[in-house]
């Protein structure tokens, strides 16, 4: 990661614009929440650090962005494939602002790792772990060479429309 990023972090509206192949074959997925927990976000940056400290000095109080990683399993009905996808939400977001939310993502197919997780390492939108980061090896640093690059398969795709339709459920605590 580099000290400043000036490439623009992608929002849930655009991981959502996918072709609509994908989208068609999302349609024969199964879609099943498997696991989710609270994380406190650190800044990414130099100056995502300057800021937080700036609003803590403000405030006078520790400032934390509290987000929600969900876990999910997709099973294919046609093939009965399984695939887990990963992801990570900022928590308490507004209905209107849902979709201008930047979310981090993971999918362990194959189409993701070497479609779609360039794009998404590139704009600081792909959730990683170091056991993700193993597993996607190389796949994180060199742009596709045979395939167009996309920002989401249909795994992800489907986690993303599940994510959008129970967000009051996931997001919002009471």
């Amino acid at each position: 990661m580099s000290l400043f990023s000036f490439t623009k972090p992608l929002t849930l509206e655009d991981l959502k614009d996918i072709d609509s192949g994908r989208i068609q074959r999302s349609k024969d997925l199964r879609i099943k929440k498997v696991d989710q927990y609270l994380v406190t976000d650190k800044p990414d940056t130099l100056l995502g650090t300057i800021y937080r400290k700036f609003l803590e000095v403000i405030a006078k109080k520790p400032f934390e962005v509290l987000s929600k990683v969900l876990k999910y399993e997709i099973v294919n009905t046609k093939n009965n494939n399984s695939h887990i996808v990963i992801i990570k939400v900022p928590m308490h977001v507004d209905e209107k602002k849902l979709m201008k939310q930047k979310v981090k993502i993971y999918c362990d197919c194959s189409d993701f790792m070497y479609r779609c997780a360039w794009v998404l390492n590139n704009h600081n939108n792909l959730f990683l772990n170091s056991r993700i980061k193993d597993a996607l090896g190389i796949a994180i640093s060199t742009q596709p060479m045979k395939v167009k690059p996309t920002v989401a398969c249909k795994h992800a795709y489907a986690a993303i429309e599940d994510l959008i339709k129970n967000y009051r459920q996931y997001l919002i605590v009471k």
